[in-house]
């Protein structure tokens, strides 16, 4: 059965990358019915808004879904969102290459939320190592002693090739600010380029990983990701600072203070399930920052959240790796947590409402081109789409669930110089029509 808007009290937001921009409609729609309502506070120096205390009991979300249940449960407005995904969030969250370092938790021990790799401090896979192997060793060989200088060239044929790259790159750039010149398109010499030169966020994920290309191949080798994440990690608690005053602010803290049970949910690899990460859990003591960046871990663009659990305890990675678990995207089994406020009841709460997004180009190459990439993106999100679809245990529940088209924004899309207002319009609209 369809809500009326005094019976909504908990949000669910599912995940979908860049797409997630559309929620900003249904953010504006649910803010002009009086749905989402707030209050000024004062946080320090400064006046803040937050959500008004009889307006939500809680939110979840997964992947960007995640980001955006932490907005809307820290009070920031549809009109504040709107400007934070127009600043250039893909240099930040799209952050460094850096080989040999991992994404983990913050912990009062340690100031930083990322360590150095334990298992490739010894590894002789690497330059860096070769030669101090070599000399360690008490029978040594030809083979071992050409291994070193072999391992150089090899690293020296990846900038070659990444140089190359580049320079196709700035040629299809540049052919493409032609067309738009003369009006006349051009002939591309390899298609998927465009793909790279025409994203903003491909396009600077391209350029940083072809700075490094050595760091890069070995960093999705060894850890399975090109980018280290962290510079995500501390926009997200810098977000939520500004909110609470609280650095580092874990999920009992967070609830303290607002009064919201926020549900983020990540996929534990060694495990093999998901965790809805919450107050009052075994995860009530981790910082809500560290959370949103593993349910935001896309499979190889970002290196897992590497945590040791042991016993209950839940610690950051150190050099005993014998408990350690790898946390990447919630999308992989749940991209859409509908029953996290069942209260254990067999049913979907009466009070929830859900927001998903459609994935439903017309994909036929046979009449329309269809590149590379967006082909890689069908797949992963058919993938998520399956997820979100075991979620529902009947047909009355999707009554309780609004579709929105996201259309042709990109799943890499972090950021954007101008917000699609046809996309958010159109879920403003089809939010407010499910209200009528």
């Amino acid at each position: 059965m369809k809500l009326s808007k005094d019976k909504v009290n908990y949000l669910i937001f599912e995940g979908g990358g860049g797409k997630g921009v559309t929620y900003i409609g249904a953010l504006e729609a649910l803010e002009e019915l009086d749905i989402l309502r707030y209050t000024e506070n004062k946080i320090g120096e400064k006046v803040v808004t937050h959500l008004a205390p009889d307006c939500l009991k809680g939110v979840a979300g997964t992947s960007v879904g995640s980001l955006f249940a932490l907005l809307v449960s820290l009070g920031y407005n549809s009109k504040e969102i709107r400007e934070l995904l127009k600043s250039n969030l893909t240099d930040e969250f799209l952050d460094t290459i850096e080989f040999g370092f991992i994404q983990s938790i913050y912990s009062q021990l340690s100031e930083k939320s990322f360590v150095k790799d334990p298992q490739l401090e010894l590894s002789t896979n690497f330059v860096e190592n070769k030669w101090t192997s070599f000399l360690q060793k008490q029978e040594k060989s030809f083979k071992d002693l050409f291994s070193y200088p072999l391992k150089m060239i090899k690293q020296a044929n990846y900038y070659i090739l990444s140089m190359f790259i580049k320079f196709l790159l700035y040629y299809e750039s540049r052919k493409i600010k032609n067309e738009k010149s003369y009006n006349e398109p051009e002939s591309t010499f390899i298609p998927t380029l465009r793909d790279f030169v025409q994203s903003k966020t491909l396009k600077n994920a391209i350029d940083k990983i072809l700075d490094k290309p050595a760091d890069a191949l070995n960093s999705l080798k060894y850890e399975f990701g090109f980018f280290l994440g962290n510079g995500a990690r501390e926009v997200i608690d810098r977000l939520i600072e500004k909110k609470t005053g609280i650095r580092n602010c874990t999920f009992n803290q967070f609830y303290n203070f607002l009064g919201i049970d926020l549900v983020i949910t990540s996929f534990d690899l060694q495990a093999k399930q998901v965790e809805y990460l919450r107050k009052g859990s075994k995860w009530g003591n981790i910082c809500v920052a560290d959370a949103v960046r593993m349910s935001i871990s896309i499979p190889l663009v970002f290196k897992p959240v590497v945590i040791n659990m042991k016993d209950k305890f839940i610690l950051p990675i150190t050099n005993d790796v014998s408990y350690a678990h790898y946390f990447i995207d919630g999308g992989a089994a749940n991209n859409f947590p509908l029953h996290v406020f069942d209260n254990g009841e067999d049913k979907l709460n009466p009070n929830v409402l859900g927001f998903t997004l459609t994935y439903k180009r017309q994909y036929n190459p046979f009449i329309e081109e269809i590149t590379f990439f967006e082909y890689l993106e069908d797949v992963f999100l058919s993938v998520l789409k399956q997820t979100t679809y075991l979620q529902f245990k009947n047909k009355e529940e999707k009554e309780q669930v609004i579709e929105l088209n996201p259309e042709y924004v990109k799943v890499l899309d972090f950021s954007f110089d101008e917000i699609p207002e046809d996309i958010i319009q159109n879920a403003k609209k089809k939010t407010l029509e499910y209200f009528k």
